[in-house]
């Protein structure tokens, strides 16, 4: 399968950043029943950064990948979710973080500043900004690019 590449030629860099999102998405195991899982995914793994070697790490992400679609399918409109567990992440001892909140700056830099002042070392940090609409009770509804009824939220 050729792998595409993403320039970076806007930003005065030269180099070539390949997109492997088309290898990604067709390893991911996606869920019978969940209609909104498949544009979660893309929204999800669109900025994953190379240096996390994902192509050798699939059924990694594809656990945090099915994780974090089952914590972002609720949410309470405009309320901050968090939920923080200990687990084995390739054999290691960890901490796993997720997070949902109306998008807002520096939402990552101060998770980060805190993470670093109680002497914690992040692995991975994913960062998707998911526009979505959801019903009252916050059930998710709909992933969407371009509805401006649409709420944007972080997902960390």
């Amino acid at each position: 399968m050729a792998t595409e590449h993403t320039s970076l030629a806007l930003s005065g860099l030269t180099c070539q950043i390949p997109n492997i999102s088309n290898e990604i998405l067709s390893l991911i195991k996606f869920k019978e029943g969940e209609p909104l899982y498949k544009e979660f995914v893309e929204r999800f793994l669109k900025f994953v950064p190379i240096d996390y070697n994902i192509a050798n790490r699939i059924e990694l992400f594809n656990g945090f990948t099915s994780k974090s679609f089952e914590f972002f399918k609720h949410r309470v409109l405009s309320k901050r979710k968090i939920e923080i567990r200990n687990n084995i992440i390739e054999d290691n001892p960890s901490i796993s973080i997720l997070l949902i909140n109306d998008d807002k700056p520096f939402i990552v830099d101060s998770l980060l500043c805190l993470l670093n002042k109680v002497g914690l070392q992040p692995k991975f940090i994913l960062h998707p900004v998911i526009s979505c609409i959801r019903e009252n009770g916050g059930g998710l509804i709909e992933i969407s690019d371009e509805n401006v009824s649409a709420h944007v939220e972080s997902l960390i």
